[in-house]
């Protein structure tokens, strides 16, 4: 079979070259993938479960979790006290209508120095009529140790620091006990009798003290009626472990 010419081939279309894109170009490629990011964006949208509704059981579990929230912020919240009169259980009756003096100069306690805001007017007033030197004082358990004011004098000579040392430290640690309150230690370094304020009732020696009491309300009840009725007081002393003596 004789073959045929499939004659001249179809000329191929020229592809005109690719030119940097222009400013107009580039806009316009913007856009396009803007409005595929939207679309693939709202597409995830559509396809994403629904977040699942707060179960009734939970709802009031959350709503007294957040009052007690809200009651805990109120009642933790710094609280401005109003005190115009400067009152403090240093100075009861305020300073500002009764202040307290200054100490004389910058005075220590063991090495501590003391802040007139923690003072009473009492032991200021103590306090600055101290003098240097050496003074043997008085311990609550009727010992006597030494106390050292030291004094530290400035440029123009005038009274800086006062520094009242005594020994607390050695080897048994017992001589930091029983020294007297700040007030009676100056007291007795002045040459002054001692403050104390009157003794307070234990709770122990309180209830020992109400027993006693109701003892003897409870003799006394017994010997009323054992005037008339001698048999039940008998009786009565013999329930509450009397004795018959008492009756």
């Amino acid at each position: 079979m004789p073959e045929t010419d499939p004659g001249p081939a179809a000329p191929v279309p020229h592809t005109p070259a690719l030119e940097p894109a222009g400013p107009e170009a580039a806009a316009d490629l913007a856009a396009i993938v803007d409005r595929l990011v939207t679309a693939r964006l709202a597409a995830l949208a559509v396809a994403a479960p629904a977040s699942p509704a707060v179960p009734e059981w939970l709802g009031p579990l959350l709503e007294n979790q957040q009052r007690v929230a809200d009651t805990l912020a109120v009642h933790t919240k710094p609280k401005q006290i109003d005190n115009p009169e400067q009152r403090s259980p240093f100075n009861p009756a305020g300073d500002r209508d009764h202040p307290r003096p200054d100490l004389q100069c910058d005075i220590r306690h063991c090495g501590v120095s003391l802040s007139r805001a923690t003072l009473t007017v009492t032991e200021i007033e103590l306090l600055n009529r101290l003098t240097p030197g050496e003074f043997w004082v008085r311990k609550t358990d009727g010992s006597e140790d030494k106390v050292t004011i030291v004094p530290k004098w400035g440029d123009t000579g005038d009274l800086v620091q006062l520094n009242i040392r005594m020994d607390v430290k050695d080897e048994t640690g017992t001589k930091k006990h029983g020294w007297p309150s700040l007030a009676n230690l100056c007291r007795q370094i002045l040459g002054e009798p001692e403050v104390h304020p009157p003794a307070r009732r234990s709770p122990a020696a309180g209830r020992r003290a109400a027993r006693a009491g109701e003892a003897d309300l409870t003799a006394h009840t017994l010997q009323e009626i054992g005037r008339t009725r001698p048999e039940i007081a008998a009786s009565l002393a013999t329930m509450l472990d009397r004795p018959t003596d008492r009756v």
